[in-house]
């Protein structure tokens, strides 16, 4: 476990920075909704303020030799091509280039895993290393850890003294589940024992969010309250597609969006 740290300059007081964790987005399976995928990177794209992040799943990397194969699950632009893992991995890539300069952490899937687990074949440090070219900051945060955003006021190009910090926790995620209480039972578990404002989960492609309080006990004798966030990420797949070869209910492709204030020092999540 890991954390990243990525300094984020503002200069007015009513300035409103959107974060927006990636759903997972299993990029070559043709449940994926690649419209909806595009329509969220131009989105972000367009956002003066907006950072992101990646929950993992990115592409679907399964292989013909994987078990769980099915040549009918394949994306159309995968018909006939030899190396799908690179074909799937070069898309994801292609597909948010456009917005590198705008992500803060990569958080490596299940999926990433798996093939590398049992083929040797990184997709993951790909997709980190071009994402992070021309930046200072790391981004890989292998399947979880924190990243802490330090906003800092900008005046006449200097730093203000006053600066703000926000820490969220990342994670894939590691529950599923055909219901939506066990996704909730364990990011609230989460939320328990890691000790940041913004708790983000996916694997599940489950949409849900919610507001939690921790308490903590001050030098002074006294107890300051702090104000959780936590939230399931959700995912491009087509729901009804995806979901009757699962067994699942069908659930619409969505994201999740986290609205940072830095100078109020307040987070709202929403979907």
């Amino acid at each position: 476990m890991r954390t990243l740290l990525h300094v984020v300059e503002y200069t007015s007081r009513s300035d409103v920075f959107r974060f927006y964790p990636s759903p997972d987005i299993h990029l070559g399976n043709a449940a994926c909704d690649e419209k909806a995928l595009a329509a969220w990177v131009k989105q972000i794209q367009d956002d003066p303020f907006a950072l992101w992040a990646g929950i993992g799943d990115y592409a679907e990397f399964i292989n013909r030799k994987d078990k769980r194969f099915d040549e009918q699950s394949l994306a159309k632009w995968l018909y006939g091509v030899g190396d799908i893992a690179k074909a799937q991995r070069e898309r994801v890539i292609e597909t948010l280039r456009p917005i590198a300069d705008k992500c803060v952490a990569l958080v490596k899937g299940n999926h990433e895993e798996t093939i590398y687990r049992y083929t040797e074949r990184d997709v993951y440090g790909p997709i980190v290393e071009t994402m992070a070219q021309g930046k200072t900051e790391p981004l890989g945060l292998e399947y979880w850890g924190f990243v802490r955003l330090m906003f800092r006021r900008m005046k006449a190009n200097c730093r203000l003294p006053d600066s703000w910090t926000l820490d969220l926790f990342l994670t894939h995620g590691w529950w599923g589940g055909a219901l939506q209480g066990n996704g909730a039972l364990n990011l609230e578990r989460l939320g328990g024992w890691v000790q940041a404002q913004v708790v983000l989960a996916g694997h599940d492609h489950k949409l849900k969010t919610f507001a939690q309080t921790q308490v903590k006990p001050l030098k002074n004798g006294s107890v300051q309250k702090v104000r959780q966030v936590c939230g399931s990420c959700g995912a491009f797949l087509d729901g009804a597609r995806y979901s009757e070869a699962k067994g699942y209910r069908p659930s619409p492709p969505g994201y999740l969006t986290v609205t940072i204030e830095p100078d109020k020092q307040e987070v709202r999540i929403s979907q």
